[in-house]
């Protein structure tokens, strides 16, 4: 079968890029011929607004990654996305909704697939009714959420949104998200049954990544830091971690957080997918505030602590480490802490267990 595949925009996320490489090569694997549909929101770079956004740089000093320019953007991003032009099979970036349109009006596809990041989530989606593939609601072709997350365990829809995705959910021929929480809210919003599945990552597994991972490492041991949010109290987790375990040393996953005017834009340049998979791979212990930090370091059995992260959502998370038991690792005293002991191989069977699970979804999904 040809598959669009319709997720957020692979820009600079790992976590994003990583889950639709694996969701193409599960299907990939089961036979399928899978392809992204890469939807972007317009990029409104002109000269005024480029200049505008200069200018507040240096009137700011230190300033967030809004003020950034698309070039500037594109430019930190190089590295991440060289990974996806490699191993992505894609159709875009498509910018417009009438690009869009005639992307998926295809006739060449036999089915499509939402999911996995948080595709539900409205403030995320440009006309979140594509999201729910309402495009392909006259066509005889499968419609299928996988994994697809809300974000968050409210419901974030305003009442003519749902009116519109209620209506297009009740056709999808199978539904399963990525959060416990998303089974209520389609139960309760949507008048649908969904299944709690495996984020694509883990459906794909360890040994799909381990060619990834770069060998050359020194014998000193590392912390890996993936903090998406900059604060004190991230730094306070950082440090008491270095002093639990003895190890000084830490790597940065994430350089793109705070910029300064007077550093160079080449210092934050984000590092390659390689590199951010090998970081979590070969480290002693993982700091991280984000739920595909979590996925790699439990597929890799690293031990790792969660700092929540209120601005981005904690469903997601607090979901992942209930199914594995792994709440211990949940950081809700940035101070009195301590490492988590982690029984990996219970983590490793219960894995197994829900990957047979998360397969049989989407065989029966797509048979």
């Amino acid at each position: 079968m040809r598959i669009g595949i319709l997720t957020q925009a692979l820009h600079g996320n790992y976590g994003g890029i990583l889950q639709n490489y694996a969701l193409q090569q599960v299907l990939k694997q089961m036979g399928h011929t899978p392809v992204t549909i890469d939807r972007h929101r317009p990029t409104n770079d002109n000269v005024v607004k480029n200049i505008a956004k200069r200018l507040l740089q240096i009137a700011h000093g230190k300033y967030e990654s809004s003020l950034l320019t698309h070039s500037q953007k594109q430019y930190l991003y190089s590295r991440p996305i060289e990974f996806v032009t490699a191993h992505i099979d894609r159709l875009g970036p498509l910018t417009t909704q009438s690009a869009f349109d005639n992307v998926v009006s295809d006739a060449s596809f036999d089915a499509f697939i939402v999911g996995s990041d948080q595709c539900w989530r409205p403030c995320y989606s440009p006309n979140i009714a594509d999201y729910f593939l309402d495009f392909a609601d006259r066509r005889q072709v499968k419609r299928i959420a996988y994994a697809v997350s809300f974000g968050v365990d409210s419901w974030e829809y305003t009442p003519q949104q749902t009116q519109t995705v209620k209506k297009a959910a009740a056709n999808l021929d199978a539904v399963s998200v990525r959060e416990k929480s998303g089974i209520k809210l389609c139960q309760e919003f949507l008048d649908i049954n969904a299944e709690w599945v495996l984020d694509p990552t883990m459906l794909l597994g360890v040994d799909g990544f381990t060619p990834f991972v770069k060998k050359e490492y020194p014998a000193t041991p590392f912390i890996t830091q993936y903090l998406l949010e900059d604060s004190p109290e991230a730094d306070a987790v950082v440090s008491r971690v270095k002093s639990l375990t003895g190890i000084n040393e830490c790597r940065d996953n994430n350089r793109t957080k705070t910029f300064n005017r007077f550093t160079l834009l080449k210092h934050y340049s984000a590092i390659s997918v390689e590199e951010w998979i090998s970081n979590i791979a070969n480290a002693r212990f993982l700091v991280t505030d984000s739920f595909h930090g979590a996925v790699f370091a439990i597929m890799f059995n690293i031990p790792f602590i969660v700092k929540l992260n209120g601005t981005r959502g904690n469903t997601r998370i607090e979901s992942l480490l209930s199914d594995f038991g792994l709440e211990q690792c949940i950081c809700r005293d940035t101070a009195r802490f301590a490492l988590p002991t982690i029984d990996y191989q219970a983590v490793n069977r219960h894995l197994a267990d829900r990957l047979i699970e998360s397969q049989t979804f989407l065989i029966n999904a797509l048979s």
